[in-house]
């Protein structure tokens, strides 16, 4: 079965309880990126909600990668891909 944001939270934490750094992986769905950025910052913010107190930017760095350009041949425009990130950093620091 796939892992949930639940089993991502806890493996996150066992691996930097192990005093090893992350790469984290978040990302939506084609249907999410359909409605809109505001939909898929409501999903990041889901995806991210578990860890964000085990967010410390030495350990642990947050990749975005839309589930819907993996292996599709469909790419992110430079400027979605900026405006979704900039969206991430911003739920991170609040």
């Amino acid at each position: 079965p796939m892992d949930d944001n639940t089993t991502l939270a806890t493996k996150l934490k066992y691996i930097l309880d192990a005093g090893m750094s992350c790469v984290f992986c978040i990302g939506e769905p084609k249907e999410i990126r359909e409605k809109g950025l505001d939909a898929v910052l409501a999903e990041m913010d889901v995806q991210l909600t578990q860890i964000y107190g085990l967010l410390d930017p030495a350990k642990v760095v947050i990749a975005y990668e839309p589930v819907w350009a993996i292996g599709t041949g469909l790419t992110a425009t430079p400027e979605d891909a900026q405006a979704t990130h900039a969206g991430i950093r911003k739920l991170i620091a609040e």
